[in-house]
C-alpha cells in the first residue's frame, strides 16, 4: 500500500500542470478508478517538474489491467480542466512507454489524450455560447394549440416513464418548461440542465433547480436519480460519439433500477423536415438507432412507442403519415417571410412521427 502511495505522489510530481491536479484527483478516488502502476522511472521527477504548460500538451492517463471507461476518463478530464479543448484521445490496447517523461507503464491498457490550452478570448466566447444557445427556439413564441400539443406530449413522457411520487427526476433540455410543469404539478422531485439562460432564468422562477451546462459532459450534480428525460434533445448532438458518451454519462447517473427517457424525431418519417426545421440537428435519430445507443450505453430492458402529436399506437401512423406529405414546410422555405406559412409549417412538424424510448439500468 505504501509503495502504491509513493507511486502516485511521484506520478503528481511529474505531469505538467494542471494535470497534476487531475491526478491528484484520480489518486483520492484510486478505490473506484482501480489504476494499476507498475513501474515510473524516478528520474522523471527533476525534468517534469520545472515544464510549463504548452499551447497544445499530450499525456498519458495511467495504464490499468482492467479495460478502461474511455468515455468517463475523458469526461473527468473536462471537468478538472476547463479551459482545455480535448482535441485527439486514443485507447490503447497495449502499455505505453512517455518517452519524452521517461515514464515507463506496462499496463494491459492506456488512454493518450491532447489537451489544447484554449486563450481568455476562447473562454469568454465559449461562456456566451453556452449561453446563448439555442436563442432561436426561445425567442419563437407558442401558440395556444401549439402550447396544447407541447402539454400533451409532456403528459405522454410522464406516463411512458412510469413515474412515482417518490421518483427523482433530471431532465435535460427543458426548454420552456412542459415537462417541468407537470412533475412541479404532480410534486415529485424535479431538477433541470438547461444551457440557455433565458429558459433557465424561467424555470428558476417556477423554483426548480437549474443547472447551467451544454451536455456531454454532463455537470457535477451531487446525486443520483431515478429517471432522467431528454425530450427532443439527442437529436442535436454533434456526433454518435456525443450521443454515446452522454448516454454512457446517464448510466453512471441513474440508481440502479432507474430509466433513461428519450423522446426524438423518427427520422424515417421526417425525412427532409428533420434537417430544415432546425440548424442544429446532427444526429439522425429512429427507433432502431435509439436502441441500438441505449443497448451500446449499458441499459436493457428497452421499450419503444411511436407518437405523432397527441396520438400514439395506430393513429398515431396514419397522421404522421399524412402529415409528412403536408405542403407547408415546402411553401414555408419558398416564402419564408410569411407568418401564417411559418406557423402552418410549425404544425405540421408537431404531428411528424416522434419515438418514445426508454432503456433501464439493471445495476
Amino acid at each position: 500500500m505504501g509503495m502504491r502511495t509513493n507511486m502516485r505522489k511521484l506520478l503528481i510530481t511529474v505531469a505538467p500542470k494542471p494535470f497534476g491536479k487531475l491526478l491528484k484527483a484520480i489518486s483520492i478516488n484510486a478505490k473506484k478508478i482501480k489504476y494499476c502502476i507498475t513501474s515510473c522511472s524516478c528520474k522523471c521527477s527533476e525534468t517534469a517538474k520545472a515544464k510549463p504548460l504548452r499551447e497544445k500538451e499530450s499525456f498519458f492517463l495511467l495504464d490499468r489491467d482492467d479495460t478502461p471507461d474511455t468515455i468517463g476518463e475523458i469526461s473527468f478530464i473536462k471537468k478538472a480542466c476547463p479551459n482545455n479543448n480535448v482535441i485527439h484521445s486514443k485507447v490503447c490496447s497495449s502499455g505505453h512507454t512517455i518517452t519524452k517523461h521517461l515514464v515507463q507503464n506496462d499496463g494491459e491498457y492506456s488512454i493518450e489524450i491532447v489537451l489544447q490550452k484554449l486563450s481568455s478570448e476562447s473562454i469568454i466566447a465559449k461562456d456566451e455560447e453556452a449561453n446563448k444557445f439555442y436563442d432561436h427556439y426561445s425567442q419563437d413564441k407558442s401558440t395556444k394549440l401549439g402550447k396544447w400539443l407541447k402539454t400533451c406530449l409532456a403528459r405522454q413522457i410522464f406516463k411512458f416513464a412510469q413515474i412515482e411520487e417518490w421518483s427523482s427526476i433530471l431532465e435535460i433540455g427543458p426548454g420552456r418548461g412542459d415537462f417541468a410543469d407537470i412533475c412541479l404539478r404532480k410534486g415529485v422531485d424535479y431538477c433541470a440542465i438547461e444551457s440557455n439562460d433565458k429558459m433557465a432564468n424561467d424555470l428558476e422562477k417556477k423554483g426548480v433547480k437549474v443547472l447551467r451546462n451544454i451536455v456531454p459532459p454532463i455537470p457535477e450534480t451531487g446525486r443520483s436519480f431515478d429517471i432522467v428525460v431528454m425530450s427532443h434533445v439527442m437529436e442535436h448532438m454533434d456526433t454518435m460519439t456525443k450521443a454515446l458518451e452522454l448516454s454512457r454519462e446517464i448510466h453512471k447517473l441513474l440508481n440502479p433500477g432507474g430509466r433513461f427517457v428519450i423522446c426524438s424525431p423518427d427520422y424515417i418519417n421526417w425525412r427532409h423536415h428533420f434537417f430544415y426545421n432546425d440548424f442544429s440537428h446532427n444526429y439522425v435519430t429512429t427507433l432502431k438507432r435509439l436502441r441500438g445507443l441505449l443497448i451500446s450505453a449499458g441499459f436493457e430492458n428497452i421499450e419503444a412507442k411511436y407518437q405523432s402529436g397527441p396520438f400514439m399506437g395506430i393513429m398515431c401512423l396514419v397522421v404522421s403519415a399524412m402529415a409528412s406529405w403536408l405542403p407547408f414546410d415546402d411553401l414555408n422555405a419558398i416564402f419564408p417571410q410569411t407568418r401564417w406559412l411559418h406557423k402552418l409549417s410549425k404544425l405540421q412538424v408537431t404531428f411528424l412521427r416522434g419515438v418514445l424510448i426508454f432503456g433501464e439500468k439493471i445495476n
